[in-house]
């Protein structure tokens, strides 16, 4: 019985000899590869941080190229817009003219960028649109685009100040509520609604009162 007791407690001690050693062994390995997966996560991050750089800089460089571009066409729009508004506007004279004196039509004119002026002084009805990174026509000259139609381009450094002009010189007196004066129509959310008269011609030439 002695006997077998003391190989008992052999076989225990052994047991927990192997117990502490296959103990250690594993805490030795684990405490091998926790500073591996720290390292792995502290790569991921820095990776991470550095594509994100990456991106940002070709979005950027992709943007600085781009928005010059968007700009231009953006700007080429808003003269068009322009344009379109002044055809209306040579349109409705030229039928209120025919129409006779006492005769008058609206004009409903929305302003998207820049001004419309009547310009009673000078007889005639301008669209102005500054700072244009689009040269509307050949720079620094008066350019006809047809009828009363007139273009005129103005080169300020990388910048253009374009003016779009009905002229009537010499043919239609242009005058605003009843005087040889000018009013500037600024951009605006909402529509501005305009009339056009004809007051009738004096030594043949017709007024064409704006109010």
């Amino acid at each position: 019985m002695q006997m077998k007791n003391k190989e008992s407690q052999s076989q225990q001690a052994a047991g927990y000899s192997l117990s502490l050693k296959l103990g250690n062994n594993c805490r030795t390995k684990v405490r091998g590869i926790t500073p591996s997966l720290s390292n792995k996560k502290s790569q991921i991050w820095v990776e991470t941080v550095v594509y994100t750089l990456i991106g940002l800089s070709i979005i950027g460089l992709v943007l600085g190229i781009a928005k010059p571009a968007i700009d231009e066409k953006r700007d080429s729009v808003s003269i068009k817009q322009s344009a379109v508004i002044l055809d209306n506007i040579d349109s409705q004279i030229s039928e209120v003219k025919n129409a006779g004196a006492g005769n008058s039509r609206p004009i409903n004119v929305k302003i998207g960028r820049g001004q419309i002026i009547i310009d009673g002084e000078n007889d005639m009805v301008l669209a102005v649109i500054g700072d244009s990174r689009h040269a509307f026509s050949e720079p620094n000259m008066t350019v006809n685009l047809g009828g009363n139609a007139q273009a005129f381009t103005m080169k300020r450094g990388k910048l253009y100040n374009v003016k779009l002009m009905l002229n009537y010189t010499g043919r239609i007196n242009i005058t605003y509520g009843g005087s040889d004066v000018s009013h500037i129509f600024e951009s605006a959310p909402v529509e501005y609604e305009l009339w056009v008269k004809n007051n009738g011609a004096v030594e043949g030439i017709n007024n064409i009162d704006f109010y």
